[in-house]
């Protein structure tokens, strides 16, 4: 079992050496599913034939090293699949269950490709701390991608500030980021900037990137903005209610 590229693998098996001349012929039934799958969540492929190799003519059952092959295509990137594969003679009951052979079972794992998607942000997804009278530390808050659409190893995300507006100017990464959020630490409180959040890997970025606008807060005028006397109420480990004044 090898992997053809981020979405394809290549499955192959070879039958008991016993059976190569079995004359009914055998039939075979391969399923799979990804590490990001239901335990009983599985993707059958048709039934397939092989044919007694008395029977067999070249092209028509051409083998590699004896071995039948199979190829498994619009896969995950940078998942591992589990292939189930079983025997069955070709003129038994297939919907007997007892007549099929024992499992083989394969495991490997697509090539990586670059993240499906960057995280999602939202307008006002950002926290603000003044820091002096001219100067501020805005925090930036994103949702997080699924598991699945990391698409490779050594996955982070990374978040760019530049001054909104400013066409070409210079982008400044964060002074601090983690899976849930960047800060940038000592921004203007008179510029507006714009934050670009983007997922990595070891193949690049992602193709798309979310933005967010974090206003200008001259003259302090996103406090009009906080909603005012907020509560919390801890009902359970669980359960919280929070309530404010607009």
């Amino acid at each position: 079992m090898a992997p053809l590229g981020s979405t394809s693998i290549k499955v192959r098996f070879r039958i008991p050496h016993e059976l190569d001349h079995f004359p009914p012929g055998l039939n075979y039934s391969i399923r799979y599913r990804s590490e990001f799958d239901e335990e009983d969540k599985w993707v059958s492929k048709p039934s397939g034939h092989l044919p007694n190799r008395d029977l067999c003519y070249h092209r028509e059952c051409e083998t590699e090293n004896g071995e039948d092959h199979v190829f498994l295509e619009n896969l995950q990137p940078y998942a591992e699949y589990t292939v189930q594969i079983k025997l069955l003679s070709a003129v038994a009951d297939a919907a007997d269950d007892s007549m099929w052979s024992d499992i083989a079972k394969q495991r490997n794992r697509t090539l990586s490709s670059v993240p499906s998607n960057p995280p999602l942000t939202i307008m006002g997804g950002f926290e603000m701390l003044d820091i002096t009278p001219t100067e501020r530390k805005v925090i930036v808050y994103w949702k997080q991608i699924k598991p699945s659409e990391r698409n490779g190893p050594r996955f982070h995300y990374e978040a760019l500030s530049q001054k909104d507006g400013l066409i070409g100017g210079p982008e400044y990464a964060a002074d601090q980021i983690t899976r849930s959020y960047a800060s940038f630490k000592r921004i203007s409180q008179s510029a507006a900037y714009k934050i670009t959040t983007r997922s990595v890997n070891s193949e690049g970025n992602s193709l798309m990137n979310s933005t967010m606008i974090i206003p200008s807060n001259k003259n302090n005028q996103l406090l009009s903005l906080s909603p005012r006397a907020a509560t919390k109420i801890m009902y359970s480990e669980t359960l919280v209610e929070v309530s404010w004044l607009a």
